[in-house]
C-alpha cells in the first residue's frame, strides 16, 4: 500500500548518520544520497526519503512530509486524485515531477527485488 514516505530534516547528513545506525540494526542497507541531496533508503516494498524542506521553512509539524501510495497504473492515480478532490482535497493536482519520482522509485524497487 505505501510506496514511499518523505520526511524533512534541516541537516540531511546528520539524519543519515542517525538513520543508518538504527536501520542497519534492522538489516537495511545504508542510505544513498542522490544528486538533489535526498537521503534515500530502498527496500523491496517501499522507499524512505529524507530531505530539507523545499519551501525554505523550518522542519516543524511535518512541514513537507509526504506519503506515497502504490498505484499500478497512471489511470488509477487520476481516479485517486479525482476522488480526493470530490471529498474535500484542496491543493494543486499532482505534478509530472511527483509521478516521475514514483516511477523512478518503482524502477529502483524492481532492481532491488532482483537482488533477493
Amino acid at each position: 500500500m505505501i510506496s514511499y514516505i518523505m520526511v524533512r530534516a534541516q541537516d540531511v547528513m546528520k539524519s543519515k548518520v542517525f538513520y543508518d545506525s538504527i536501520l542497519t540494526e534492522l538489516e537495511h542497507e545504508p542510505a544513498v544520497i542522490d544528486p538533489k541531496w535526498r537521503c534515500i533508503y530502498y527496500t523491496r516494498t517501499s522507499v524512505v526519503l529524507i530531505r530539507k524542506p523545499i519551501d525554505g521553512e523550518p522542519t516543524y509539524n511535518g512541514n513537507g512530509s509526504t506519503i506515497g501510495f502504490v498505484a499500478s497504473k497512471n489511470m488509477l492515480v487520476d481516479k485517486w486524485h479525482s476522488a480526493g478532490l470530490a471529498n474535500g482535497f484542496h491543493t494543486a493536482s499532482l505534478t509530472t515531477k511527483t509521478i516521475n519520482l514514483s516511477l523512478i522509485i518503482e524502477d529502483k524497487r524492481e532492481e532491488i527485488n532482483s537482488k533477493y
